[in-house]
């Protein structure tokens, strides 16, 4: 059985902290897992729709990113399913869909504060293992009580970077093609300029 990691979000957009994070996971935990896949997610009940990228350009972004690594690839599975996306239907049809797979969740701890907000998110807890990872600035309370399935791992390195931050600095007029793995010339790169600073993608949760 495959062991994949799965790591969902709306990526808008994908960036050198998501890619840096995957592939040091992936490498560091090659021995229980053998792909990690990137989520796009289509939206999120927690975020208007409005703030994101469209669709079909993040989509075409991640294709652009995700072609270096071999254990690393995209996932479109969450558009095949009603909207809006909530993660223990998405769980619950990824081991329908691709039975020969088990796959783990990848989250940060921002999330995993949150979780008991999520949608049925006692269910999800019992029936899906969580992986966490650091994220700068969130920390587990002491009476924090760790769902069953779930480890946080510490020896991670955390990048404070967010999509958010990115948008704001492109429509500010910088250039970031290191933050974006991608040459300031690439085509690409100018759509999301143009995206940026047409549309005004300034406000909204970090990703």
């Amino acid at each position: 059985m495959r062991e994949i990691l799965f790591y969902p979000g709306s990526y808008s957009p994908l960036h050198i902290g998501h890619l840096c994070l995957a592939n040091y996971i992936i490498e560091q935990m090659r021995d229980r897992f053998d792909e990690l896949w990137f989520s796009l997610t289509p939206s999120n009940p927690f975020k208007e729709d409005n703030l994101l990228l469209p669709d079909d350009f993040r989509r075409r972004w991640a294709e652009s990113l995700l072609r270096e690594h071999p254990k690393i690839r995209l996932s479109l599975d969450e558009w095949e399913l009603p909207q809006p996306n909530y993660t223990l239907r998405t769980m619950q049809y990824l081991h329908e869909k691709y039975p020969d797979s088990h796959f783990t969740l990848l989250m940060g701890l921002d999330s995993l504060l949150w979780l008991h907000k999520w949608y049925h998110s006692d269910e999800l807890t019992q029936t899906t293992d969580i992986l966490v990872y650091p994220r700068p600035g969130y920390h587990l309370p002491e009476d924090f009580e760790m769902p069953a399935r779930t480890r946080v791992i510490d020896d991670v390195p955390t990048y404070e970077v967010s999509s958010t931050d990115i948008r704001e600095r492109l429509e500010e007029g910088k250039d970031l093609p290191y933050l974006l793995a991608t040459s300031i010339g690439d085509p690409l790169y100018q759509e999301l300029l143009e995206l940026i600073r047409t549309s005004g993608h300034r406000n909204g949760a970090e990703e």
